[in-house]
Formats: structure tokens, C-alpha cells, sequence
């Protein structure tokens, strides 16, 4: 049974030949936010997701960017109702 899962830095993949994020960006777009954050948010989800269903848990984050980029609130948004503790 899962007890704990560890989420850690993770280099984004290159884009694939074809795709939004491989062709030349439009004027004014901003690929990282358009496409890799979302698919990073997706891939927390799913991860977290795995632990909830056993009933109980913890998952720690241990990417510093959690709590000092922007897009730190698109992830928190996005994760079930639960417990948040930061260390410092």
C-alpha cells in the first residue's frame, strides 16, 4: 500500500517534431505557460491522485518552485482539499 509519494525537479521534455510546442511560437505566446505548466500540473494531479486512493498518505514536494514561481497557484489549485505544510 502507498504510504507516501515524493515529487522532485523534473526536466520538461523537448517538444516533439509537429507539435504546438515544437513549431515556431506565435507573436505574443508564451509556450512554457501554454503548454508546459498545464502538463506539469496534469502529471501532479495524477500523482497525488495515485496516494488519495489508498485513504491515507503524504506527498511531499520538494521542487523549491512550489512556493516561489508564479504558476505556484495553478498546481496548489489544482490538488485535492488537504493539508498544506511548508517547511522553511
Amino acid at each position: 500500500m502507498l504510504k507516501c509519494a515524493y515529487v522532485w525537479r523534473k526536466r520538461p521534455r523537448p517538444p516533439a517534431a509537429g507539435s504546438p510546442r515544437g513549431s515556431n511560437p506565435s507573436p505574443g505566446s508564451n509556450p512554457f505557460n501554454e503548454y508546459q505548466v498545464p502538463e506539469a500540473v496534469i502529471k501532479l494531479k495524477q500523482g497525488f491522485g495515485r496516494l488519495t486512493r489508498t485513504d491515507t498518505g503524504m506527498v511531499a514536494i520538494l521542487d523549491p518552485r512550489i512556493r516561489t514561481k508564479a504558476y505556484r497557484r495553478l498546481f496548489l489549485q489544482s490538488l485535492p482539499e488537504c493539508t498544506v505544510i511548508c517547511d522553511p
